[in-house]
């Protein structure tokens, strides 16, 4: 992403795949929703690939979707702020 004109790498976490199914819904989801309640881009960012990330882990659809708590637990966040 773009800041003050100096593009930011965001690396995402790596982690082993079992499936991929619905992983760029949830991270849309999630960065919509962190700007929706006024985080940060890079915040944003963060959470989304989190979210990603553990979501692909797990096998199936939305039910892959990990807890908020997990998003936190994985990035050592005690809450978004």
């Amino acid at each position: 992403y773009k800041a003050d004109q100096i593009i930011q790498e965001s690396p995402a976490p790596e982690r082993s795949v079992t499936d991929r199914t619905n992983t760029i819904d949830g991270f849309c989801g999630t960065f919509a929703a962190c700007l929706h309640d006024g985080q940060d881009i890079e915040k944003a960012i963060q959470a989304a690939q989190a979210m990603a990330s553990l979501s692909a882990t797990r096998k199936g659809g939305v039910n892959s979707f990990p807890l908020l708590s997990d998003i936190y637990e994985a990035l050592g966040w005690d809450d978004m702020n």
